[in-house]
This record gives C-alpha cells, structure tokens and sequence, in this order.
C-alpha cells in the first residue's frame, strides 16, 4: 500500500538550510514561545544525552577498542548534521553529571522531572501563546533535527551576534517562474519594444 503524503511529510527531512529555518518559524512565531523553546530545548537534550550517556558499549576502531555512549552518539549526529558547537560541549556537561550523580536513581528522577516539565512547557506555550499545534506533531524528524539549531540561532539573533542572518532567512523566496510564465514575459516584452516608436521616428 502507498503511504499516504501526510505520513511521507510527517517523517520527511528537509537538507535546505533556509527551508528549514522557515519551516521552524512558521511553528514559532510567537516571542513568549520562542523564550520557553530557548530555555527548555537545551534541557530537554541535556537530560535526553545523560540518559543515554549510561548505555555504553566498546568499537573497534583502526583495531583500537573504544568506548562510546549512544549519549555521544548523539551529540556527534546533531552536531554534525546542524553545525552546532554547543551540543558536544552539553553532552560532556551531561556526562559529567552521570558521572558525579549520588546516584542512579536520583539521575533518573532527575531526567524525568527535566522531560515532563520541559514538554509540558512547550505544549503549553503552543497551546495558549502561539496557539498553533507543535511542529513535531506535523513533521517529527524535522521538528527534532532543526530544533536545537534554531533555538541557538535564535539566542545569537537576540545577541545581535548572527550577522543578519534571520533576517535573511525571514525574507520570503520569489516564486520560480515556469517556462511558460518566461515565454508569456519575453513575447510581450518584444511585443512592447517592437512597438515602441524609435527616438528619430
């Protein structure tokens, strides 16, 4: 059976930086939900990379056995696929707080009381600032993968430290022409200069 588009867009990635971006604002429009995707973004994914910094497991590499985490894993995807330099130095944070946590169960306490009140925030925020259902509900993959990039970007914008690129991205793309629109632009563009009288006529 051939899935229907709604789910091809729900698990669909788009590699277009300012389709993305503008993708993410049609979500967040709203400052007040803006601020709460600032502060509770970098938890949410600070506490996700403790959790999974405590499953571990050895590779081989270049016959050297490793030891990596599916934390490190990761922040190793998301850094690379969004350029982030934020998210490896917030897995080391995350993984010293393993690794200095009283102990085990507190971390998980933790990690949940970060999750629940994180999503409920969120959720929140959609519901009654930008009154628009969250974008992960829409388009998941996307949703997850821009998220951490764009909340960054969003922090450098109110710094004044992004360049003017939001307000780049901001702008809306000019339709492309179809070759019939160019054909229908050019005929009449002759047209008129053709029948334009000529300055010694």
């Amino acid at each position: 059976m051939k899935p229907s588009s709604k789910h091809v867009k729900f698990a669909h990635l788009s590699l277009d930086f300012s389709s993305q971006y503008r993708f993410y604002l049609e979500y967040h429009s709203n400052p007040g939900n803006q601020l709460v995707h600032v502060l509770f973004v970098p938890l949410l994914l600070g506490s996700a990379l403790a959790a999974l910094s405590l499953w571990s497991f050895q590779v081989s590499f270049f016959g050297k056995k490793l030891l990596v985490d599916a934390g490190m894993i990761l922040a190793s995807l998301l850094g690379f696929a969004a350029a982030l330099l934020w998210v490896l130095p917030l897995y080391v944070v995350a993984k010293a707080v393993t690794l200095y946590a009283s102990s085990g169960r507190v971390l998980w306490y933790a990690v949940a009381a970060v999750q629940a009140s994180g999503w409920s925030a969120q959720f929140a925020a959609h519901h009654w600032l930008e009154k628009r259902r969250p974008a992960l509900l829409d388009n998941m993959v996307q949703a997850f993968a821009s998220a951490p990039f764009f909340v960054f970007l969003e922090v450098l914008a109110a710094l004044g430290l992004d360049g003017g690129v939001r307000k780049h991205l901001q702008r809306p793309k000019s339709p492309r022409r179809t070759k019939t629109e160019r054909g229908t632009s050019t005929a009449r563009a002759k047209t008129y200069t053709e029948g334009t009288p000529s300055a010694h006529g």
